[in-house]
Order: structure tokens, then sequence, then C-alpha cells
């Protein structure tokens, strides 16, 4: 599960390396603790997002969550802000 070190570790990156608004900011940082949390519980991870080195591992496992129908839809209705936050931790 993401925990405050890592939301403050992504939302100070977002607010340094993006021209994104503080709402867009905090959306993002509210979608990658989602997937977290989905991706323990469905204990594809077992650590956090941040503990995992190197993109093409995270790439991988942002696939895999996004294979599964009921998150695939969930990006969809939430106009692909989940891929959109997983591709900036990325």
């Amino acid at each position: 599960m993401i925990n405050n070190t890592q939301y403050q570790n992504f939302l100070k990156w977002l607010e340094l390396n993006t021209d994104l608004s503080e709402k867009s900011i905090n959306n993002y940082v509210r979608g990658i603790e989602r997937v977290t949390k989905d991706l323990c519980k469905l204990a594809i991870i077992q650590k956090s997002l941040e503990e995992i080195k190197g993109g093409k591992e995270l790439r991988s496992i942002m696939n895999n969550y996004f294979s599964i129908s009921e998150y695939k839809e969930l990006n969809r209705r939430g106009n692909n802000m989940y891929t959109a936050s997983f591709n900036h931790f990325i």
C-alpha cells in the first residue's frame, strides 16, 4: 500500500516535472494509491510500486492490472485517469 512518504514523493515529482493543475496532481496521486491497493489485494504485488525499480517490470504490472475487465472498465469510466496516473508514476 502507498504510504505517506510515497504519496509525497509522487506528488512532489508531479509538481516539479509536469504542468498539471493541483487538482490533476491530486487525482493522479489518488489514482496510483487506488491501483496500488488493488494490486496488493490481487496479490500481483507484495510491496509498494515505489519499491519496484525498473520501468519494464512496472509496465508489465500495469498491463496485467488493466487486462482485468473490472479495472479496464474502471479506467474507461474514469476517462483513462488510472492509466495516466500509472504512466506518470513509471
